[in-house]
């Protein structure tokens, strides 16, 4: 069985009894990299939960927005998109980078959740089955692209 819209929380809710086995994809898990263990170590200090690929994407969109208007040294919408496009996004120790048309490549991972019995420690719930490379994982660029 795959889950198509699954977030760790409702692994966490559900339990691993019931959720073991299920396969779904994702571009952030807690547990995947040095930059997410740290990004996620904050975020539980705050929340009490691991954090979702949702809060993931969103404080990395943002940073890599403050960032660019920092590098175009203004607020300037057509500035700030371009200086957007050109700078690499950071986005939890994995390549990625914004497309012309505004969309954020990065590879995606397919994971399995853990049974009880593989899992070490609370919010260890996926098993990492295969990544799947940012240009099977999203569709084409549009022919409109937006921006200069």
């Amino acid at each position: 069985m795959v889950g198509f819209l699954i977030y760790i929380q409702s692994i966490d809710a559900v339990g691993l009894a019931t959720a073991q086995n299920l396969n779904l994809t994702s571009g952030f898990y807690w547990d995947q990299s040095e930059e997410s263990r740290a990004f996620s170590k904050r975020f539980f200090e705050q929340r009490h939960m691991m954090p979702s690929r949702n809060h993931a994407s969103i404080y990395a969109a943002i940073t890599h927005y403050l960032k660019a208007m920092r590098a175009a040294g203004t607020d300037d919408t057509a500035a700030v998109g371009k200086a957007m496009r050109e700078a690499p996004v950071a986005y939890f120790g994995h390549p990625a980078a914004m497309r012309a048309d505004g969309r954020v490549m990065y590879d995606l991972t397919l994971y399995r959740v853990k049974t009880p019995a593989e899992s070490k420690a609370p919010w260890d719930y996926y098993a990492k089955v295969r990544d799947i490379p940012a240009e099977e994982a999203f569709r084409p660029q549009n022919r409109q692209v937006c921006g200069p």
